[in-house]
């Protein structure tokens, strides 16, 4: 039975860490929805709007469903992360390593470096991080409450 509020824990905070983690992605582009393919709040044209629908609409169709493809798959690669990050906190305290924080913490700046064509704001990563360590804490206080 231990088992099942184990599994039940994580699982409504994985749920919330959804959540927690969409709110901050719209407070840190909150005209995402909004924007053209480029980013534009409002894409310029100098062509004839029945042209420009006509002759480059499939263009167009094919480059914004590339996007999409490619923003789906940077976004669950990095839900995966996160759940490995927080599964390994969460092994880690539990199994009596709390040194298992200054590793994560290491890690992340350590691969934060290195990616120069990343350009997530310093607020975002640290805000996200810090949610994210939240989250896996309180996984362990939980977890062991129970067991």
């Amino acid at each position: 039975m231990r088992w099942i509020w184990g599994a039940l824990v994580i699982i409504i905070g994985e749920a919330i860490s959804w959540i927690v983690f969409a709110v901050l992605r719209r407070i840190k582009d909150p005209d995402s929805l909004l924007a053209g393919a480029n980013g534009e709040l409002f894409p310029k044209s100098d062509e004839h709007p029945s042209e420009s629908v006509s002759g480059n609409l499939e263009s167009e169709q094919n480059t914004e469903r590339n996007r999409k493809t490619a923003e789906d798959s940077r976004r669950r690669w990095a839900v995966g992360k996160g759940m490995l990050e927080r599964l390994t906190i969460v092994v880690g305290l539990l199994g009596g390593f709390p040194h298992i924080l200054t590793v994560i913490g290491a890690l992340k700046i350590g691969t934060r470096l290195q990616d120069d064509t990343d350009h997530i704001s310093n607020t975002y990563f640290l805000t996200g991080n810090l949610v994210s360590i939240l989250l896996a804490l309180t996984y362990a206080i939980v977890l062991r409450w129970l067991w």
